[in-house]
């Protein structure tokens, strides 16, 4: 199994006249018969000047997709549907592509992304920024996060936890490749960017410039995966993966950026005291340990 980039779809639209300006490929997943979702993303990209190719998403909505995609064992339980699977399975091999390309940084867009007037000056000016993966789009609720620069009109901010969502976002090579090292697909496309085993730097915007038009139908509702099994949001690994993300968000972004993020958690309260939550003590023990290691 797997993707294939399609020639350059800017051919004869205007933003085949901006290639000059064209620093980094540029990559719309879409299944190969989705015809008004192409039609809308070359529009669209071609209004703001960004020259770019198709790559052919996997389709499971019809069909089971194989055990193993890309050399990755599939981890199944984990989706809820075929499609979902499928989705990520066409993020990967896109990966894959990059992984293996001469590139060192790439945008990578789904295909129903409403695109700003505004992004390729974003995208120029992210790129001077130090990043594994710079997310243009996704929902988060995260309510601990630190403001860095800016793009724009935009914050740059960095989160305790990534954004989900993975309609629009930079990926750097040496990302790309430490991602298609991961032995077994069980994740969704966008929580891989949340991988503590991977160590990546992700920097978000706030808001995102880029959101889901919301234009047609989801894909991912297909096929339903008999095998799915939903994880307690108590589960204790969920605890365990907390605190190795909160160990590399320290080595990553430093014992500071790490402190700052986790004392968000104090909250004022009536009469204008404040509670010290279970969390501060938490990241003094933390923070003690990582210089102890380092």
């Amino acid at each position: 199994m797997q993707g294939v980039v399609q020639p350059d779809a800017s051919r004869g639209t205007r933003s085949e006249a901006a290639a000059s300006r064209d620093v980094i490929p540029a990559f719309v997943i879409s299944l190969p018969d989705a015809e008004a979702r192409r039609r809308n993303m070359t529009a669209r990209l071609a209004a703001v000047g960004i020259p770019f190719r198709f790559f052919d998403a996997v389709d499971g909505r019809a069909q089971r997709l194989p055990e193993s995609i890309d050399g990755a064992r599939v981890v199944r339980d984990i989706f809820m549907t075929e499609a979902g699977l499928a989705c990520t399975a066409s993020h990967r091999l896109l990966h894959r592509v990059i992984a293996e390309g001469t590139a060192e940084t790439a945008l990578i867009l789904e295909d129903d992304a409403a695109i700003p007037d505004d992004l390729v000056e974003v995208i120029e000016q992210a790129l001077a920024l130090d990043f594994d993966v710079f997310k243009l789009e996704g929902i988060n609720v995260s309510r601990r996060r630190l403001t860095i620069g800016h793009v724009g009109r935009y914050e740059v901010i960095i989160t305790n936890r990534p954004s989900v969502g993975s309609a629009a976002y930079l990926l750097r090579r040496d990302a790309a490749r430490r991602i298609c090292g991961l032995p077994v697909l069980d994740q969704a496309s966008d929580y891989v960017f949340q991988d503590t085993r991977l160590r990546l730097r992700v920097l978000e915007m706030n808001p995102f410039c880029v959101h889901q038009d919301g234009a047609t139908d989801s894909q991912l509702r297909h096929l339903p995966n008999r095998a799915y099994v939903h994880e307690s949001e108590w589960a204790f690994r969920r605890l365990a993966e907390s605190t190795r993300r909160k160990i590399l968000m320290g080595r990553i972004y430093g014992p500071l950026v790490l402190a700052r993020l986790e004392l968000q958690r104090l909250r004022p309260v009536r009469k204008g005291l404040f509670i010290f939550r279970w969390a501060v003590f938490f990241v003094i023990a933390l923070l003690a340990g990582l210089w102890l290691v380092w």
